[in-house]
Formats: C-alpha cells, sequence, structure tokens
C-alpha cells in the first residue's frame, strides 16, 4: 500500500507560561521545492539531510490555507521515502507542551505521528512518549493496539492537538474538539515530534 499523507501543520509549542515558541502554516515556502531545504533549520529529516529524498515537497495542490501544505508519502510496504522531524526550539523537561496541527489522509492510506526525547539526528536514542497511528480503515491507535481505536476521517482535514504535562507526565489527544485519550507519558522530557507516512499494516 502507499500510504502518502498531505499535511498542514499549524503548529505551536506552548510552555506553562503559553508562549507560542514555534509556528508555521507553511504559506511561506514556495511550492514544489523540498520543505527542509527552504525552513531554515526549523525543519529536519531523520537522517539530517536537506535536499535528499526524505525531504518533502511543499506543494500547492492541497490547503486548508489560501496555498501550500506538505505532501508525504512513501512507496509502499518497507520502501519508505519521507521522514520529517521537528526539533523543538529547546529540550522541554517540565510545564505545559501543547501540539497543535492538521492533517489530511488519502483515501487507503495511514501515517503515524510522535512526540519524543533524546533526539538527534539519525534517532538512534530517539524514545517516543507519545505515538499516533493513523491506519488505512480511518481508525487509529495512541501507543498500543489496545489504545484505540479512534476515528478520522480520510479525505478532509482533520484538527488535532496534545497536551503534553511534563509535571505529571501525563498527555491528552484532542481529535476535532474532543478529547480522545488521556494516558502516562512514557518519556521524561521533550524535544522533537517525527511525521512519518506507515500505516500499522505496513
Amino acid at each position: 500500500m502507499k500510504n502518502s499523507v498531505i499535511i498542514l501543520l499549524l503548529l505551536s509549542s506552548i510552555c506553562s507560561a503559553q508562549s507560542v515558541e514555534f509556528f508555521d502554516n507553511f504559506d511561506s515556502y514556495l511550492p514544489n521545492m523540498k520543505l527542509v531545504s527552504q525552513s531554515n533549520g526549523n525543519w529536519a529529516t531523520w537522517s539530517g539531510g536537506a535536499g535528499t529524498s526524505e525531504d518533502p515537497l511543499v506543494v500547492d495542490t492541497l490547503s486548508n490555507s489560501p496555498n501550500n501544505s506538505v505532501n508525504i508519502y512513501n512507496l509502499g510496504p518497507s520502501n519508505w521515502l519521507h521522514d520529517l522531524v521537528l526539533e523543538f526550539p529547546n529540550n522541554y523537561t517540565s510545564g505545559l507542551l501543547v501540539l497543535k496541527f492538521k492533517i489530511y489522509i488519502p483515501a487507503n492510506s495511514g501515517g503515524y505521528v510522535s512526540i519524543g526525547e533524546n533526539w538527534s539526528t539519525g534517532g538512534t536514542a530517539y524514545n517516543p512518549g507519545i505515538a499516533i497511528y493513523f491506519t488505512g480503515k480511518e481508525t487509529g491507535y495512541i501507543n498500543t493496539p489496545n489504545m484505540g481505536p479512534f476515528f478520522y476521517s480520510q479525505e478532509k482535514w482533520n484538527n488535532i492537538k496534545i497536551y503534553l504535562d511534563l509535571d505529571n507526565d501525563v498527555f491528552i489527544v484532542n481529535f476535532e474538539g474532543s478529547d480522545i485519550l488521556s494516558y502516562y507519558y512514557n518519556a521524561d522530557e521533550a524535544n522533537a515530534c517525527n511525521f512519518f507516512p506507515i500505516a500499522p499494516s505496513d
């Protein structure tokens, strides 16, 4: 299965002081060019290279805002292509972190989003404290299959918020305005978010 995840990120990380530390909506980027190559260090690939095969394109063929989104996809089972990382502006060890984004998943496709600690280029020590899996059948789960399912709609933009309380090591996932799960955060810190086009069946 080709898993194509087309996303528009309206993304902010918010500390306990409620300050917005990062925001990006992709409309400032040039379409039909690779994202990491033109992001001035805001985005990275898993292996660290800009302009490589892991670096996804900014596109203007589908968006939730006036112009752009980023198209993340792979070429089939075990044939990975794009692997996008947002390294947070700080290594968060306490307080409240809020991550917000919109995601569009085409029919019969899926995807994966995680937040974790110990990120560095190559991800050898990366420990995802939250992992959200979107299956190709408009269902999903968080961390393990028994923590679900939740339901989402393909062929439309889905609004997701993740509230991460690092003081109490818990998180809440809010989907389309409703809290769908609260659980323990399986890490001590948070310094990155990973977007990867893989469905749990792959």
